[in-house]
């Protein structure tokens, strides 16, 4: 999966100094710790937790860069999969949950999945819409008889240049999902079943799971307050440190090259 880089071009204003003097205090760092265990924007939100963590992604994606610092890490530069991003960057938030639910409309709707336990993963106000836009436009659909039907889709999977009937299920969530509204940004990754137009695409998903999987690298409390606030003189090279997350922060940052 195609993955870019968006660097915290603020981090400076975490401090009273100014950019070049900030740009100073890191000159001899060569790498950047980065995470073990990466935060997830989640396609199917369980709980309050997910849903705030989704919110601040989606900040950070749109220009508000320090809202990831916590009490232990100074986040620097995330990595994001490309095309979360493009959905991130170019959604309202109000637009990346209806697009959020819409996709998770047309899973409970597919025969892929068991109605109950979804029902009962879901978190609350999520699933209330979900069941609301499924009562409303797939309720007298009968998608297990489509999707069964032999005429419903056919392949040659010998034949590369594969020839497709369309699927009438699918076909269905399309034009339910633009009516409505969805991003066109998520098409690629929401389709509730597998759809070839899409491979390798999995159902409401990236790569075939439910969330996006961001890396982020970062300072630990004490590398900022080592290498900021003291002014000690450290690269940084530590066994979860890369090279290249931070050589794409300073290009980014100090695009002219300029001697720090």
């Amino acid at each position: 999966m195609e993955t870019i880089y968006i660097p915290n071009t603020q981090i400076y204003l975490e401090t009273n100094l100014s950019l070049s003097q900030f740009l100073s205090k890191v000159k001899h760092v060569r790498q950047i710790r980065t995470n073990d265990e990466p935060l997830f924007f989640s396609l199917y939100p369980v709980d309050q937790a997910e849903l705030d963590q989704n919110y601040k992604i989606w900040q950070y994606a749109n220009g508000d860069f320090n809202v990831l610092n916590n009490d232990f890490a100074k986040v620097f530069v995330v990595k994001f999969p490309k095309s979360l991003y493009l959905f991130l960057r170019y959604s309202s938030y109000e637009q990346v949950m209806k697009s959020i639910i819409l996709a998770l409309t047309g899973f409970y709707a597919s025969i892929s999945v068991n109605k109950k336990e979804m029902e009962h993963q879901l978190h609350p106000e999520i699933m209330k819409a979900v069941k609301k836009y499924h009562k409303d436009n797939f309720r007298e659909f009968e998608v297990q008889e489509i999707i069964r039907n032999d005429k419903a889709k056919t392949e040659d999977i010998f034949n590369p240049e594969h020839y497709i009937i369309p699927d009438p299920f699918n076909e269905h969530f399309d034009s339910f999902y633009k009516i409505n509204g969805g991003s066109p940004e998520l098409i690629p990754f929401i389709y509730p079943e597998h759809d070839f137009r899409f491979r390798p695409s999995g159902p409401t998903s990236f790569g075939g799971e439910f969330n996006g999987r961001i890396e982020y690298s970062y300072f630990t409390n004490k590398d900022w307050e080592r290498i900021i606030l003291r002014g000690i003189k450290d690269d940084l090279k530590r066994a979860e440190s890369l090279e290249k997350p931070w050589k794409a922060w300073i290009e980014r940052i100090n695009p002219e090259g300029r001697p720090l």
